[in-house]
């Protein structure tokens, strides 16, 4: 893994970094001891968690990550798997608490900084879609690509959130079930 992101550094540069799966406790930790390092420190970090298989070793693991992280992007379940809004906001990053996972006619995601408090919320009707497969990942991926390009942070979350949301307003609805 370190000879990877040090491969990555070298040829193109870092400008921002965005973090998704990560399988194994020791990534993590492998992972966050590399950011500390000075040529990777100043680029801001977004980390889209997946949760869905996280055990209690690798959710310890996150909880160094994420002292190193900008912004996490969790869901409500993923949110409460990380120990609540207290738990990351104690850690020194801020959240993008998702609303997409709860059961309601609107989507309310929501900016929580740690000296603030929540400083934004963002309030849309629900698409109705199951073209829903990787929209979490294409958010953080949207908010990282801005930031890289110099944008600050709510700025970068707003252009993610208007292009995930077309994505899935027009997506070809590929399959049966739940789709890109």
């Amino acid at each position: 893994v370190d000879a990877q992101i040090d491969a990555a550094a070298r040829d193109i540069g870092v400008d921002a970094i965005k973090i998704g799966v990560l399988g194994s406790a020791e990534t993590v930790l492998a992972v966050a001891e590399r950011l500390a390092a000075s040529d990777l420190a100043e680029a801001p970090v977004i980390f889209g968690p997946d949760l869905s298989s996280a055990d209690e070793a690798l959710l310890a693991a996150y909880a160094t990550l994420l002292q190193r992280v900008r912004l996490v992007t969790p869901n409500v379940v993923e949110l409460a798997a990380l120990g609540g809004e207290a738990a990351v906001l104690g850690l020194g990053a801020s959240i993008l608490a998702k609303g997409g996972d709860a059961e309601a006619d609107r989507v309310i995601d929501r900016l929580i900084e740690p000296d603030a408090g929540e400083v934004l919320r963002w309030d849309n009707p629900r698409i109705n879609s199951l073209s829903t497969r990787g929209a979490g990942c294409t958010l953080a991926s949207g908010i990282a690509v801005s930031m890289a390009q110099g944008m600050p942070l709510e700025p970068a979350i707003a252009r993610a959130r208007d292009f995930v949301r077309l994505a899935i307003h027009n997506a070809p609805n590929f399959g049966q079930g739940e789709g890109p």
